[in-house]
């Protein structure tokens, strides 16, 4: 894949120190073929936490609602101000899910300590804008400036490219 052009906005949030990355990547996209829980990489922080990045799965759902649910609450810049719900976000799941196994998506978590700490993806659009994707991240405030998001969006680009 050749990365063209990178365009759209960068928000960053100075009293939270939240950084949310959601900008449209011009790029040819030949995707992995990504399976649900494998694991990507498995690295440490810059304070030394091993952090595992892995594709999600269905079993994900609670880790998934607190890690919304956290970001919610702290009121960070993120597509939903409202918490999440179990049957909302399995319904979520599912068809992502189903979006990385059909090749529109490139999703990762970031799993320390057993707990969902980061979220990142690549969607993939459709028709005349195919060659055009989606770069979202959120990171939780307690692991955030770790380089874990760095590292989540090395890895997305890196996947999209292979």
């Amino acid at each position: 894949m050749e990365l063209v052009k990178l365009s759209g906005s960068i928000v960053y949030d100075k009293t939270t120190m939240l950084l949310i990355k959601n900008f449209n990547i011009f790029v040819c996209f030949r995707m992995l073929l990504m399976q649900p829980k494998q694991i990507i990489e498995v690295f440490k922080t810059k304070n030394g936490r091993e952090v595992t990045i892995r594709v999600p799965d269905i079993g994900d759902v609670e880790g998934l609602i607190n890690f919304i649910n956290e970001l919610v609450d702290e009121g960070a810049p993120i597509l939903t101000n409202e918490r999440q719900t179990y049957s909302s976000e399995i319904r979520y799941l599912a068809d992502e899910i189903q979006k990385i196994l059909d090749g529109k998506l490139i999703a990762l978590v970031a799993v320390a300590d057993n707990k969902i700490v980061a979220h990142a993806e690549i969607r993939k659009w459709s028709g005349r804008a195919s060659h055009v994707g989606t770069l979202g991240i959120a990171v939780l405030k307690e692991f955030r400036n770790l380089g874990i998001g760095k590292e989540l969006i090395r890895l997305l680009i890196e996947l999209a490219r292979s």
